[in-house]
């Protein structure tokens, strides 16, 4: 995870080229997975991050517009405390002042209720703030990262963990899908 977070850092320190910003990736198609995905319709490179509400740990609500003129990274991920999505907190908490420098804010999204996320990021000293996504028709839902999974040979519904780099614009600039 810290190779994929410095990586990230690495890329908002550069000057995002406009073309990268509003245009999808050529690449999107090559990979059968993307292309599932564009027939779909599911937002990618290019197009706008869909503004729907999640609700934060202490009542309030967060939103893709609500940051507005500054870059975004939202991480989604499946579930608060567990070994792989506290190490992805913890990685991107020892970040959290890089990002900041690149004037980058960070959000963290699960279906976690949000008293959860508050013990969460309590327990382990988390400084990216966390937010809960709907349990249904959330933004997950929209982005196509919440899809049925299988696990020895049990079917569920499961977060995708992926990473959103979402441009001042709003529009999405760069995805990191099936992050492991």
């Amino acid at each position: 995870d810290l190779v994929r977070i410095d990586a990230l850092v690495r890329l908002l320190a550069e000057q995002l080229p406009d073309d990268l910003l509003h245009a999808r990736d050529a690449r999107r198609a090559a990979d059968e997975h993307d292309l599932v995905d564009f027939l779909r319709g599911d937002p990618g490179v290019g197009d706008q991050m869909p503004d729907i509400a999640l609700e934060t740990p202490d009542g309030g609500s967060a939103k893709a517009s609500d940051f507005a003129g500054r870059k975004l990274v939202v991480f989604f991920y499946p579930k608060d405390d567990t070994p792989g999505c506290t190490t992805e907190n913890q990685d991107f908490t020892a970040l959290a002042s890089d990002f900041a420098a690149a004037g980058t804010a960070l959000l963290g999204v699960s279906k976690d209720p949000p008293a959860r996320h508050r013990k969460f990021a309590e327990k382990y000293g988390l400084a990216a703030p966390l937010a809960s996504d709907a349990a249904e028709h959330g933004l997950s839902d929209a982005l196509g990262i919440w899809t049925e999974k299988q696990n020895y040979g049990r079917t569920y519904m499961g977060m995708v963990r992926t990473t959103y780099l979402v441009g001042a614009d709003g529009k999405i600039a760069h995805v990191w899908d099936k992050v492991k």
